[in-house]
């Protein structure tokens, strides 16, 4: 039955007879309510009982709703389907809600009948419980085995879970490509975040093949990202930040961050041991989740890697670990003073703080990973570095760093063209 068919029972007078059938039912210390999840496209009005699941501005209605049945024994109990495993809409749900009414008024209503088991599990609100214990369990292992889950990871795949309401009540035999699509067209954030939310998607989804619980994986779409060049900052620029920041460790690892090029979870977990000053190097040996150190950096091959010490580098570790006095090779090399007066690492959020206060008094609206990571892929692009050569100094695939940082300017291209017009071999600059 449409909409429109729906709106001629209500000019007709015989929504009364709906009403009725669609009405909650008590007895025998038992109620039954027939519900659903679903708004209107347009408005956002829940439909519910008192508008018959329905919204008569719109002339939209509910495609699925539920029978929700409280006083039973083991607590509410839910029934997506019927007996013979359909979804229930709102005019099959009248024969159903008449059904097991009877059934309890005669005593002999037995809830197992109509909640088979094998259907119950594959209903994607309970797979998702089940995929999410999993993640858990994963990030329960120990960093290094092949399939752990760092808690950031966890943290991310669980604030996902959230947008995927829309597939609820299907099994999840039913995500398709047609579900899948109004899904997307349902969501209200930024292209960017749908992407990401694909990505979620798909995991669970693999995830449920790759134990043999979904025979197809459906086809996903693909949104491209629409991310910016990172557009750094210069030398100078760097300068005036770092000369609001008093002499000491607070701007010693914005030096650090400067000079290494960095993610911020990896140089402020930084240890003493890593920097090896007899060879003017310093390697990555791990890295902070969710303010945790793990044994690796974010690349995890690229663990144990050696990076060039530059002059400026090795002069403020030298003074961090003065400052500090005796220190251990597991300490880290930049830590703070906390409010009991004793020193302890940098954390994600006061690292920020201090940066974005700098960055502000000094005239600049910019973030932590563009003043550290993305100028140094800025400045190398214009030094002549190549893609490549960046990639390896900052551990990204060379894809990435194409795709993330600024290309030459037209000074450089000029310089390109010339040579070229004077019959010069190119120069490394020209490359990448």
């Amino acid at each position: 039955m449409t909409a429109t068919t729906l709106a001629n029972l209500y000019q007709t007078g015989e929504s009364d007879i709906i009403a009725f059938q669609l009405a909650s039912w008590e007895a025998m210390g038992m109620r039954i309510v027939v519900r659903s999840k679903e708004r209107c496209f347009d408005c956002g009005v829940l439909f519910q009982e008192k508008n018959l699941f329905t919204c008569k501005q719109h002339h939209r209605s509910a495609e699925r709703v539920f029978l929700d049945i409280t006083g039973i024994k083991g607590g509410r109990r839910k029934i997506y389907t019927d007996q013979d495993g359909n979804i229930l809409h709102r005019f099959s749900v009248f024969s159903l809600k008449d059904k097991i009414s009877r059934e309890i008024t005669r005593g002999v209503f037995n809830i197992n009948n109509y909640l088979p088991r094998h259907k119950e599990r594959f209903r994607f609100e309970v797979y998702t419980i089940k995929y999410l214990e999993d993640q858990k369990r994963r990030m329960g292992l120990e960093p290094g085995h092949e399939d752990w889950l760092s808690r950031s990871g966890y943290e991310d795949i669980k604030k996902a879970q959230k947008y995927f309401q829309f597939f609820s009540e299907m099994d999840i035999q039913e995500v398709r490509k047609p579900q899948i699509s109004d899904w997307l067209s349902s969501l209200k954030c930024s292209r960017n975040q749908k992407r990401k939310l694909i990505g979620h998607l798909g995991h669970i989804l693999r995830w449920a093949h790759r134990r043999e619980e979904l025979k197809t994986i459906p086809d996903l779409p693909r949104i491209t990202s629409l991310s910016k060049k990172k557009a750094g900052l210069t030398q100078d620029q760097q300068s005036e930040i770092l000369s609001k920041i008093p002499e000491g460790m607070d701007k010693w690892i914005l030096i650090w961050a400067m000079e290494s090029g960095r993610r911020i979870n990896e140089y402020r977990a930084t240890r003493v041991e890593d920097v090896i000053f007899s060879k003017s190097s310093y390697i990555l040996s791990g890295a902070f989740d969710c303010e945790t150190w793990k044994p690796f950096p974010k690349v995890e091959h690229h663990a144990g890697r050696e990076f060039p010490l530059t002059p400026m580098m090795a002069e403020v570790a030298r003074k961090a670990i003065n400052e500090r006095g005796p220190v251990g090779p597991k300490d880290y090399l930049f830590a703070h003073h906390n409010r009991k007066k004793k020193y302890v690492p940098y954390t994600d959020a006061v690292l920020r703080k201090i940066f974005v206060r700098a960055a502000k008094a000094a005239g600049y609206s910019c973030t932590l990973n563009e003043f550290g990571r993305h100028s140094m892929g800025k400045q190398l692009r214009e030094a002549g570095a190549t893609y490549s050569d960046i990639a390896d100094i900052l551990d990204n695939g060379e894809t990435v760093a194409r795709s993330n940082y600024t290309s030459m300017d037209v000074i450089k291209k000029s310089k390109i063209v010339n040579l070229r017009s004077q019959g010069q071999p190119r120069d490394r600059f020209g490359e990448g």
